[in-house]
């Protein structure tokens, strides 16, 4: 088992998933009552899928991104000190969840590296809780930060919003109608623009 070779099934392809889910809401506008604006959204490790299809050049513009207490770094190769020694931990982690087995995988699979093209005036909400997982060092630092991202998604023409919500990682969702109050009203302000009403939540 420490060698990796316990046996489980493959894991599932989060990238297609995510997007059948988006096909299904573009070719049910009607249904849903949507004028067409799409809102991408992904809590914890929903929030690496969500950022790394949004980042995808194959992946539809997003009205917006919305990101919560997401997981947006899987290097670990370049640790040193007492990071280095929890790297192999982390490894066995990253691969278990999410099926990463080596070194050009976990950076393939970090949205924050993977930011390569344009996202000119694309808003992009990043939500954090004021202490993740307790403010336990260094392991809140590894899995919720979330600077190297939005540096990343400004550099290239984002409108990124960083959002502080709830206390923790589980309690976040106590708080979260503090954001999503304005955020779905600003959407129904903008869609009185053009006489409809929505924009499909995912």
């Amino acid at each position: 088992w420490l060698q990796g070779t316990f046996p489980a099934p493959q894991p599932a392809s989060h990238q297609k998933e995510v997007a059948a889910a988006v096909a299904w809401a573009k070719s049910n506008q009607e249904l849903l009552g949507s004028d067409g604006r799409l809102v991408l959204c992904g809590y914890s490790s929903g929030g690496q899928c969500a950022s790394l299809f949004a980042l995808s050049p194959t992946a539809p513009r997003f009205h917006a991104v919305v990101l919560i207490s997401g997981i947006y770094g899987l290097q670990t190769d370049e640790w040193t000190g007492i990071r280095r020694w929890l790297a192999p931990c982390f490894n066995l982690l990253y691969k278990d969840i999410l099926g990463v087995s080596d070194k050009e995988a976990r950076r393939l699979q970090s949205p924050e590296v993977m930011v390569q093209m344009s996202h000119e005036g694309q808003a992009w909400y990043v939500l954090s809780a004021k202490r993740e997982i307790m403010g336990l060092q260094p392991f809140e630092d590894i899995f919720f930060n979330v600077n190297p991202l939005c540096t990343a998604l400004k550099a290239k023409g984002a409108c990124v919003h960083r959002v502080q919500c709830g206390l923790n990682h589980w309690l976040l969702v106590m708080n979260i109608n503090d954001f999503i109050r304005p955020f779905c009203a600003g959407l129904l302000m903008s869609s009185q623009v053009g006489g409809s009403i929505s924009g499909s939540r995912l």
